[in-house]
């Protein structure tokens, strides 16, 4: 029997589709700046979709629920926003899976504000290790070549999706 997967796994978890989602809004066989970064992208999809679809296969029901509720949340701000999918996809990658990014701060009952580190679960720990400089890399060449102008918009709004994820 499997152990159940802790609702704040589901949320990083639910992230890392949304990212996949917004790596593959785009996609429908066109280049994304050139053929080599379209490759690397195509490449770290795949490796998403073997995360989700080996590890969390019997969980896509409450991660599709989970998105779905951060999409009805989030439907009315994304007008405000100048973004490619692709650079947000990567912002949430970047911005909500390491380790340094994930503190939160909690209130003693002393009245003393603390960081703690929100644990990743070892599955997306692993997928984390083994891709970031990919995904960095991506992301600075994403922000570099021709879609500077949406660089900010799409990490503000990565923010948003993790800060509106967490809240659920």
């Amino acid at each position: 029997m499997s152990q159940r997967v802790t609702r704040n796994e589901l949320k990083d978890v639910a992230l890392l589709g949304l990212s996949f989602a917004m790596l593959n809004y785009a996609d429908g066989g066109k280049i994304w700046i050139n053929d080599e970064l379209t490759r690397r992208i195509n490449a770290l999809k795949q490796k998403i979709k073997d995360v989700l679809g080996g590890y969390y296969k019997n969980d896509s029901q409450r991660i599709a629920r989970l998105i779905n509720t951060l999409d009805t949340r989030t439907k009315n701000i994304l007008a405000r926003f100048s973004i490619t999918a692709e650079q947000v996809g990567l912002n949430l990658l970047s911005l909500n899976l390491p380790h340094n990014e994930r503190a939160r701060k909690r209130l003693t009952k002393d009245n003393v504000v603390v960081r703690e580190l929100r644990p990743l679960a070892p599955i997306l720990e692993k997928f984390w290790a083994d891709n970031k400089d990919e995904i960095w890399n991506l992301l600075e060449q994403a922000n570099s070549n021709g879609y500077e102008q949406y660089a900010v918009d799409s990490e503000n709004l990565a923010y948003i999706y993790i800060e509106q994820m967490r809240g659920l």
